[in-house]
């Protein structure tokens, strides 16, 4: 991300997935959203943690053996099916929207994104940097 920043090169991020109990704390929110803007990130989606059939299970085992604790909240926060309640989420995406603001990613920041459509005008040293991207 900050190669891409460097050569200006906007990069949005999917902050994902958010996890329950685990990664959703106000602090640990900030934390990432504060080294994803010193990275240089123009935006980011923040994704909660969906359980669809399959990884439910396996996720269901990993939790028992690594989190034993939070098995009764992820039974209720997960009992309707493949997503949670949507008063956690409102809850979550506001905590990460609150940390863009004061970290300075999303609208508020310029556009970090350059045209590099059909047409763009480009100097010899901006073909090169892209040519030499185009490697990654």
């Amino acid at each position: 991300m900050r190669r891409f920043a460097a050569e200006g090169i906007g990069c949005s991020v999917l902050m994902a997935p958010i996890l329950p109990g685990l990664s959703d704390a106000p602090e640990q929110i900030d934390a990432t959203v504060r080294a994803l803007a010193k990275a240089g990130v123009a935006d980011l989606t923040p994704l909660l943690l969906h359980l669809r059939p399959g990884a439910r299970e396996w996720f269901r085992a990993w939790l028992q053996r690594e989190h034993p604790e939070l098995v009764p909240s992820y039974a209720r926060l997960y009992r309707e099916g493949s997503y949670v309640p949507e008063s956690y989420p409102r809850e979550v995406l506001a905590l990460v929207a609150d940390a863009k603001r004061r970290h300075g990613i999303g609208s508020s920041r310029p556009s970090a994104f350059r045209d590099v459509g059909a047409g763009a005008a480009r100097s010899a040293a901006e073909e090169e940097r892209v040519r030499q991207l185009s490697r990654l």
